[in-house]
């Protein structure tokens, strides 16, 4: 997108970023040199400016997420200063600032290039909404948490977490509760159900996002499967949202298959500790469901593949908070395209345990204001080109019922939206390692959590980062693409 805008030697009189006249505007200030008088910024006086800049951003008129961060990169002369509705870009090199912005209501963006005695202006409108509704009915990434307290409610929240759940009962008023607490804080819950009566009786609560059928139902056995088929019919006959089973971590791809006609969210187990395994299984864990649901003939919108990491004390042992980051993530780069960890109480409570901060740092790197799981659901998957070239690469071990599996130690996978790339690299490796990621869109790019700006090096593979990263590393890379030349 390239803007050449009007300039004067002062901030213009009357300059409004909310004023969103881009009907009148749009024309001079998304494509060409802008001489007359610019009346978005009621300003008789502008003249033309001796230099030019261009912007990574959206096109005028995008629709964007309110609350959502966005990184953008502005290419502007050696020297100049940026700035994005007032906050100043971050200078990455002497001709290019990464500007970031979260937009919160329908308006006309302001920037400003300001170079020596000249300050240009350019203006694009936006139009926000809220996402709405749980993937797969709505646009929001399932962000959910197993055994959220009450009295954790508001932290959850804030941390970007939409769907929370609770061993809680219809009985006794434990669910209303529950359920209050988690409405209060903007919150949907899980509407667990027996039979066909706890389903009539909930049915028209609109604060369940989804619905849990009773745990580790064996399809082996005629009369469970029957409570999977029938209350999967009951559901879908009668209601329009997701319909769960807990399936145990143990289960190969083939034991999943007969459950996939009937249930919408796909989530085996992924207790590393639990099952022996190393943590590297978490990935495979996920990419088993995928190969499980596309089998059949499903994508993954249509059965959604979730990753189900544990974060419990088992025999004296508990994941940490880097643990618990990893094995989230290593199921997402698998293909997972919901999160639902077991369980906040556990690791809020057990002994030993410390992965709460790991939990609330996935949760807002994927719905707060990160929001890495708007690229995951509405962009476009995209081929990373990448190379290990430090560390170990490739790991072993032996899911229950099958064979020895070797995988890549590294994993890799990336989508783009709004002229920016969002890049996963997953290191399930214990031990350190080094990626390059090749052929990059843009120069520079940012790191969710950590907001290092790194620098891409040019050579035969064009673009390229080096991500090094520690044992059982993650890191979340945006990539603003190169603005066109000025």
């Amino acid at each position: 997108m390239l803007l050449l805008l009007a300039c004067t030697t002062s901030p213009p009189p009357g300059a409004d970023p909310t004023d969103n006249d881009t009907a009148a505007d749009t024309a001079g200030d998304t494509s060409t040199t802008d001489t007359a008088p610019d009346t978005a910024y009621n300003n008789d006086t502008a003249t033309p400016c001796e230099f030019e800049w261009s912007f990574s951003g959206p096109e005028d008129g995008s629709t964007l997420f309110s609350g959502t961060r966005y990184d953008w990169l502005l290419r502007v002369p050696s020297g100049a200063v940026a700035s994005i509705d007032g906050a100043t870009c971050v200078q990455v090199s002497d001709t290019h600032r990464l500007c970031s912005y979260a937009p919160t209501t329908q308006q006309a963006v302001a920037i400003e290039v300001v170079n020596g005695e000249c300050t240009d202006y350019g203006k694009f409108a936006i139009n926000t909404r809220a996402a709405e509704g749980i993937w797969p009915n709505g646009e929001r990434f399932p962000v959910m948490m197993y055994e959220a307290t009450e009295a954790d409610m508001p932290t959850l929240a804030a941390a970007g977490v939409n769907v929370v759940q609770a061993y809680v009962s219809l009985d006794d008023g434990t669910y209303e509760s529950f359920a209050a607490a988690a409405e209060a804080e903007g919150v949907q819950v899980v509407g667990a159900i027996r039979d066909a009566a706890d389903f009539e009786l909930l049915k028209s609560d609109t604060r369940i996002a989804f619905w849990s059928l009773p745990e580790e139902q064996r399809y082996w056995y005629p009369e469970e499967l029957a409570v999977v088929t029938e209350l999967s019919a009951l559901i879908h006959d009668n209601d329009d949202r997701p319909a769960y089973m807990y399936i145990p971590g143990h289960y190969p791809p083939d034991d999943l298959l007969p459950y996939i006609p009937y249930l919408d969210y796909i989530g085996a187990g992924a207790y590393v500790e639990y099952s022996g395994q190393p943590h590297v299984w978490a990935r495979w864990r996920a990419e088993s469901e995928v190969e499980a649901i596309e089998s059949l003939g499903y994508s993954t919108a249509e059965r959604v593949p979730l990753t189900l990491p544990g974060t419990f004390d088992y025999e004296a042992e508990s994941p940490t908070s880097e643990e618990a980051i990893h094995d989230s993530f290593a199921g997402l780069v698998g293909g997972a395209m919901g999160w639902f960890p077991f369980a906040w109480w556990h690791a809020r409570y057990d002994a030993g345990s410390t992965a709460t901060d790991g939990l609330l740092w996935v949760a807002e790197r994927l719905g707060g204001a990160d929001a890495a799981g708007e690229w995951m659901l509405h962009g476009e998957p995209t081929d990373v080109h990448w190379r290990a070239v430090d560390g170990e690469t490739e790991l072993s071990f032996t899911p229950m019922y099958l064979e020895e599996q070797t995988v890549p130690a590294q994993a890799v996978r990336g989508w783009t939206q709004h002229e920016e790339l969002l890049v996963m690299v997953v290191n399930s490796s214990e031990e350190a390692a080094t990626v390059t990621l090749v052929d990059m869109p843009g120069a520079y790019a940012w790191a969710l959590g950590s907001g290092d700006v790194y620098t891409a090096v040019t050579g035969d593979d064009g673009l390229t980062f080096t991500v090094t990263l520690e044992g059982l590393g993650v890191v979340l890379l945006r990539v603003p693409a190169e603005p066109a030349g000025i």
